[in-house]
């Protein structure tokens, strides 16, 4: 039995989300090795590189689907873009937590810091 070449409509989509993939892989991946340059850094850096490198893997496979109908290269790419994508919303929950323990933390601090000076800045 022989395969057939999927729908030219479907061809370019999967070039185009290819295309950006690719661009989007990059950034990641040198996103990811900037952050690393600290120590500290290295905790969130290591993740968006590991992201980065799954998302360009998808982009590979989603251009070897575009030129064949291969059914196993789309499941590759769904396959490695679920894995930049469960990082990414790991990174969004975290934001979000730190977001509100800023909220909680430092604004009632700077307030309380605020009205012990009266609401007014230091002078020289």
């Amino acid at each position: 039995m022989q395969e057939s070449s999927p729908p030219t409509e479907m061809n370019e989509v999967a070039r185009s989300i290819a295309a950006d993939a690719q661009w989007t892989a990059w950034y990641t991946i040198i996103s990811g090795g900037l952050v690393c340059l600290t120590i500290i850094g290295a905790i969130i850096g290591v993740p968006l590189v590991i992201a980065g490198l799954r998302l360009k893997e998808s982009n590979e496979a989603m251009l070897s689907f575009a030129g064949s109908s291969s059914p196993e290269a789309l499941l590759e790419a769904m396959q490695k873009q679920k894995s930049y994508w469960n990082i990414q919303k790991i990174f969004i929950i975290i934001a979000l937590v730190f977001f509100v323990l800023y909220l909680v933390v430092f604004v009632p601090m700077m307030m309380t810091i605020l009205g012990k000076m009266g609401g007014a800045m230091p002078t020289e």
